[in-house]
């Protein structure tokens, strides 16, 4: 079974911080990365490829809003590190989105 890492530098805690404002909804996000955890985000309708490394996690939590978290598998560890999540209104997801997570990423491992 994977576990999920919370990205951070220097102290400053990103991605917690980020699910800890989602209110009601940290508990439906948190819940889904446990089901990934144990069955693998491919079976999963809210994961989807964006790159060979970077995956997307989507889920609708009000009209017009989704939240979005990037993320990618650190093979050596077996790991889920989540590297940047944002509240998003558009279908796409900004390349100034991507180029933080996949910097992040660089610097993780």
């Amino acid at each position: 079974m994977r576990k999920a890492i919370l990205y951070n530098q220097e102290g400053k805690q990103f991605l917690a911080d980020f699910l800890n404002s989602l209110g009601d909804f940290r508990e439906e996000v948190s819940m889904d990365f446990v089901n990934f955890a144990e069955h693998g985000h491919q079976w999963f309708a809210e994961c989807t490829q964006i790159d060979a490394e970077i995956i997307e996690y989507s889920r609708r939590i009000a009209r017009g809003q989704e939240v979005r978290i990037l993320f990618c598998v650190h093979r050596g560890s077996d790991c889920y590190i989540l590297l940047h999540g944002f509240l998003a209104g558009s279908e796409r997801t900004k390349p100034a989105d991507l180029t933080l997570a996949r910097r992040r990423m660089r610097e993780f491992i």
